[in-house]
């Protein structure tokens, strides 16, 4: 109360006790991969030890949600020494890659058709990893029944000449936010709901909405920059760049 029986400045606030205070919450924790479920779905083979994937049911922290199956582990290429600069050899560590898919199913068994999309703007890494990940690509565009490929010009024009035969089907968009991810979701969208499964090499959140059609399987390229939007609707999170340092200790 302050003089003359006015009320004062400190008397507009609401006083509480420190002690009182809810303790603060954690900073959100990258999305450190988390053991695969055991069954037919992606990222399983139940033998060996590897980089891990998420399943649906299970948090970021790697704790079970209800209903999770046990998990179990799966098979990786044994590491790769990489020298990650112009000079250089990316063969090692897009074949540890590759041979890690092939080991690791990423496409659910009979679900419908494959669709494959893939954000080249967001794939940037060294020169190195980011050529195996064009590797990885193709690999994967592969064992896909439909592959939809976009990226602004600079990314579509210096991923075209490592995409093998799915160069041509890379298409260019101008520079601006999210114009690349209009163009996946439109691939996505003209294949049938009930007959389709999503492979998405993004972290941008705007690939939820896949998830209500048919389920989609995320191979982050850092998992540190997945949208929470994207890491809640998929079935499975794959950290590309964790897969890359254990592979290749890139």
């Amino acid at each position: 109360m302050a003089l003359g029986n006015q009320r004062g400045e400190a008397d507009e606030y609401e006083w509480v006790r420190l002690a009182d205070l809810p303790a603060p919450r954690a900073a959100r924790a990258p999305a450190e991969t988390a053991t695969a479920p055991a069954g037919n779905g992606p990222g399983t083979d139940g033998s060996g030890t590897g980089p891990r994937s998420r399943s649906r049911g299970r948090s970021r922290s790697g704790g079970p949600g209800a209903g999770t199956p046990a998990p179990t582990t799966v098979r990786a290429p044994a590491p790769v020494a990489v020298q990650d600069d112009e000079e250089g050899d990316p063969g090692p560590l897009a074949a540890a890659l590759t041979g890690w898919v092939e080991a690791n199913p990423v496409w659910h068994e009979g679900v419908g058709d494959r669709v494959l999309l893939v954000d080249l703007d967001n794939l940037r890494a060294g020169a190195v990893r980011w050529r195996a990940r064009m590797g990885l690509v193709v690999a994967l565009a592969r064992s896909a029944d439909h592959v939809v490929i976009s990226g602004q010009h600079a990314a579509v024009e210096r991923a075209v000449p490592f995409l093998a035969e799915f160069g041509r089907v890379a298409q260019p968009v101008p520079d601006g936010a999210d114009l690349a991810d209009f163009v996946l979701l439109e691939g996505a969208r003209a294949v049938p709901a009930e007959r389709r499964q999503v492979v998405v090499l993004s972290n941008d959140g705007i690939f939820a909405e896949l998830a209500d059609r048919g389920p989609v399987t995320v191979l982050s390229p850092g998992a540190d920059a997945l949208s929470d939007r994207l890491f809640d609707a998929a079935r499975v999170v794959i950290d590309l760049m964790t897969l890359e340092r254990t592979l290749g200790r890139a």
